[in-house]
Parts: structure tokens; C-alpha cells; sequence
């Protein structure tokens, strides 16, 4: 769990509904990083309190899980402890795999297995980015004010890709997500809209967040797109093949430039 003040954990938690917070747990159970001994604190806390104050008999006695916890100091005993358990031995196997860094395998383009960097996670929620660029595509066939909106390129994604590379049970773990456009702020450039999308491109801040300080997961072997505009309404911005920023951006109907999709999936479905 990322580490909030008290106020903030406290408020976060509470708008969180009760399966959420047992996904955040379960996530935090199969951590091995000490530190998130508060967070499953302060999660069975919140679910004891709800108990309490709404019955279900759903739950179990969160003194005693916590108790249960406590009493094993040493990380490889829990773990142990908790493979003994065949559904939990399962669901450490499925979010180890999961863990930020990590490469997995889902789906498949153009005979190929896709191979993806797992880069974030939120709960049981991972987003995903492709580890090399797919295929070389324009961001819009026709050199034109654009927006990611509206660019073929979101549309290929969206429907011929998303269709063609993956399984209709591989389709059920891909989430809708919120896509926030932010305008460019260097050349105040407008992004158009949000939009909610399966599969979308990185945005300039998402890059700089998630890959700046990560050398090898922004490089690919040859230069690739994201979804903010560059310097004009014709132009997106580009990252090269060394992991460097094109912030001025190249014309949308370049036909050379690598896709990268990127998607959010549920590792519990």
C-alpha cells in the first residue's frame, strides 16, 4: 500500500468499498516488504469497524487475523503459513507474478506471444505496458488537427487490435480506465478530451512517473509513440529507442513510429 499521513489512510480507506479493501489486503498479505505491516493494520481496522457497525458473518474475527499475523515476525514463515493454504498458495503465485518489474506474457500479435512490463498497480489492478513496440503505425492516417480522441490510432487499439490479440477470457481481465489527456504544457498545446479506453498510449507524465528512472523499461528498438500532443494539433510527442523525449513531437501521419500499447488488467479475474 503507498504510505499516506494517518488523516490520509483514514479518508482513503473509507471511500474504498469493502472488496476493494479486501483486495488491497490480500495484496499487501503476499508482500514481502516489511512496511506494509501499518497498511494491513489499518485495512483490518476499517473492515473491523464495519463489521461492527453492519453484521454480515462474512467476515472473520479481525483481532484474530491480525493476532494470526503478528505472531509470525520472520516473512518466509507467513509465506509458508500462507501456502499452506491451497487458495492462498494460488492467489500469492497469481500476484507475485504481478509484481511492479515483472514481465508477463498475455495475448498475442501477429503470431507472437506479447511480452508486457508490469509498471503499476493499485490494489489487485496492474497496468501493463508492452515491451517493445508491436508495429509501426501513424498516430492518424491523415496529417490533420487531432486529438487522441479522435486518432485512428485509438481506434485500431480499441477494436481491431484489442479484438484480434486476445482471448475472450484474456478480454474479461482488461479494464475500462479513465484516460486523462493533459494539454501540453511546454507549447501549451490542447490534448482535446478524456476518454475511457481498454488498451490507450502512455501520456508525457505517465512516461516521466512510471519509466524516468527506470533506463531499461522507457528504451525499445526503435522510436514509439505516446498519446500527448507535441508542439502543434498535427504533431504527438515521441520517445526514441534510447528512452529519450521528443517533446516537439512528429507528424501524427508518420507512418514509421512504434505502438506500445498499455492497459490496466484485474489479476483476480
Amino acid at each position: 500500500m503507498a504510505k499516506l499521513n494517518q488523516n490520509g489512510t483514514d479518508a482513503y480507506l473509507d471511500r474504498l468499498s469493502t472488496e476493494q479493501l479486501e483486495d488491497l489486503l490480500r495484496a499487501d498479505l503476499v508482500s514481502q516488504d516489511q512496511e506494509t505491516e501499518e497498511g494491513i493494520f489499518a485495512v483490518l481496522e476499517v473492515l473491523e469497524k464495519r463489521e461492527r457497525e453492519h453484521p454480515t458473518g462474512r467476515l472473520p474475527d479481525v483481532e484474530q487475523a491480525w493476532a494470526t499475523l503478528t505472531d509470525i515476525t520472520d516473512y518466509g514463515a507467513a509465506r509458508a503459513y500462507l501456502e499452506g493454504d491451497a487458495a492462498l498458495s494460488a492467489l500469492c503465485a497469481q500476484y507475485a507474478a504481478y509484481d511492479v518489474g515483472n514481465l508477463v506474457t498475455m495475448g498475442e500479435f501477429e503470431g507472437r506471444p506479447i511480452s508486457w512490463r508490469v509498471v503499476s498497480q493499485q490494489g489487485s489492478h496492474r497496468l501493463l505496458l508492452a515491451e517493445d513496440i508491436l508495429t509501426a503505425l501513424p498516430y492518424n492516417t491523415e496529417r490533420r488537427i487531432v486529438y487522441w480522441e479522435t486518432c485512428s490510432l485509438r481506434a485500431w487499439l480499441n477494436g481491431d487490435f484489442l479484438n484480434g490479440a486476445f482471448t475472450e477470457a484474456e478480454k474479461e481481465r482488461i479494464l475500462e480506465t479513465a484516460v486523462v489527456n493533459a494539454d501540453n504544457a511546454e507549447y501549451r498545446t490542447d490534448a482535446g478530451n478524456d476518454t475511457v479506453d481498454r488498451v490507450f498510449l502512455l501520456s508525457l507524465s505517465e512516461f516521466e512517473t512510471l519509466l524516468e528512472v527506470h533506463g531499461d523499461w522507457k528504451k525499445a528498438s526503435d522510436s514509439w509513440w505516446l498519446r500527448s500532443p507535441g508542439c502543434s494539433r498535427i504533431d504527438a510527442v515521441v520517445i526514441y529507442a534510447s528512452g529519450g523525449v521528443n517533446g516537439i513531437g512528429t507528424n501524427v501521419d508518420w507512418d514509421r513510429v512504434g505502438v506500445r500499447p498499455a492497459l490496466w488488467i484485474d489479476v483476480l479475474k
